[in-house]
């Protein structure tokens, strides 16, 4: 049976980062911790919870980061840049400063835009 309290080693191996990340986020308290001995524990609770929360191209399916946008919309990275705000609204993850966009929003930006590959 896996233990629900990590260290700061199990839950950066959890959550698929670097314990770097680990320490930088509990400092700025984007990630609940508690200490022991004055060492940083996790609950897996609250590390899952931080997962959906924080980490969304880790597990949710439903956003698209940039690069995947633009090569879905066939398009490149600095114009999906351009429309950001204006065509495309961004989704604020706090990881890692990436930008991702909604994918039904993608889908529906998709059919009004000119599919350049077929002359349409």
């Amino acid at each position: 049976m896996e233990p629900d309290i990590l260290t700061i080693k199990e839950a950066s191996e959890y959550l698929g980062v670097s314990e770097i990340s680990i320490r930088r986020w509990t400092n700025c308290n984007k990630l609940k911790h508690y200490r022991l001995n004055g060492h940083r524990r996790f609950f897996k609770k609250d590390l899952e919870k931080f997962r959906l929360e924080m980490l969304p191209n880790f597990m949710n399916e439903d956003l698209l980061s940039i690069e995947d946008t633009a090569k879905c919309l066939r398009v490149s990275v600095s114009t999906i840049r351009r429309w950001n705000g204006k065509k495309l609204q961004p989704v604020n993850t706090g990881y890692r400063r990436k930008i991702f966009f909604k994918k039904d929003e993608v889908m529906s930006l998709l059919k009004a835009v000119p599919n350049t590959t077929t002359g349409g």
